[in-house]
């Protein structure tokens, strides 16, 4: 079948548009991060669908994942590298007093399981820093660092990268960051549903927003808003659940074309559904405390928390409306 001069011209359109806005054919999202960065870029570009729930991870595209397992091999939760000795996770991931001995981590793979990989780096932990102001009954201070009993090798020639830590100015603005509808990304080896009875292999990734705190899904389940946030997308279906306890929660910076670290995964009722958003440890607030830890040092990335959704979302849906508009105008 032969095509219009003008269908042609807008094909042509379509895929100019597509190109310009790292758009494919299934509307996915490709972040292209700075590999000259410091921290916050990984070896492998990420890339993200609009398919419904959470997907697959391209490998090697979050170089900062870490599977914290214990001493039977079994994935328990997830943490972040923040600096060569220093992993990220949640307080209520840690209330076994023998961690120290009875856990390690494994870095470095898409398959938590795949300690005999030549990327993967495994340690052991010599101290458990949660945080002393942590309350199980609200999860209120849901943050703790690990360190580890031998610095990383994160190197040019490793899979291995750390993630950005977020520095607002001024610091009285603190509280605002990631933003109301912020674009953000999880990731762990969570449970894909509520029902299923073990964590999958895999690192999985799942792309969903920052609620408002009076939002009727988040209001009920938040006890400062200042210390955490709540994250979901409308209808449910995407959301962290059981085994992501401890991740992170990222926001991509278009400018600097890097990754930060906005929240670590603490709590929420169920996964996926409509009603409930999952409540976040908001990480700008524990600046002083973390760096209080972290010996070695993290990086920080200056964030600007009244900043709009990334440049990435926005062309995608921009280029879907034109799409649309052109059609119906052939």
């Amino acid at each position: 079948m032969m095509l219009s001069n003008t269908m042609m011209e807008h094909t042509g359109t379509i895929l100019l548009l597509l190109i310009i806005c790292n758009v494919d054919l299934a509307f996915s999202l490709i972040y292209r991060c700075n590999q000259t960065a410091d921290c916050g870029c990984s070896k492998a570009n990420v890339y993200a669908s609009k398919i419904v729930g959470g997907e697959e991870a391209f490998p090697h595209s979050w170089g900062w994942a870490v599977s914290i397992q214990s001493s039977d091999g079994a994935h328990f939760c997830t943490g972040t590298i923040v600096s060569p000795r220093h992993v990220i996770t949640a307080a209520h991931c840690l209330t076994d007093k023998d961690l120290t001995q009875n856990a390690y981590v494994v870095v470095g793979v898409n398959r938590w399981s795949d300690h005999q990989s030549t990327h993967a780096q495994l340690r052991g932990l010599a101290e458990i820093f949660s945080h002393p102001g942590y309350y199980a009954s609200t999860q209120m201070h849901d943050i703790a660092v690990l360190r580890l009993n031998r610095p990383l090798n994160i190197t040019n020639e490793t899979t291995l990268a750390r993630l950005c830590m977020p520095r607002v100015e001024p610091v009285s603005e603190y509280a605002r960051y990631p933003g109301d509808g912020a674009s953000l990304v999880a990731i762990g080896w969570g449970k894909l549903k509520q029902s299923d009875s073990g964590v999958p292999l895999e690192l999985h990734q799942v792309t969903i927003n920052a609620v408002p705190v009076l939002d009727e899904r988040c209001t009920e389940f938040i006890t400062n808003s200042t210390t955490q946030f709540c994250a979901g997308v409308d209808g449910g279906d995407k959301d962290t659940c059981q085994g992501d306890s401890g991740g992170p929660l990222m926001r991509f910076d278009p400018k600097e074309k890097r990754w930060l670290l906005a929240g670590v995964t603490s709590f929420g009722l169920g996964c996926g559904d409509r009603r409930f958003s999952g409540v976040y440890t908001r990480v700008t607030a524990y600046r002083d405390w973390l760096k209080s830890i972290i010996d070695d040092g993290f990086i920080e990335a200056l964030s600007d928390p009244y900043s709009s959704a990334t440049k990435n979302s926005y062309q995608i849906y921009i280029s879907f409306l034109l799409i649309i508009q052109l059609f119906l105008l052939s």
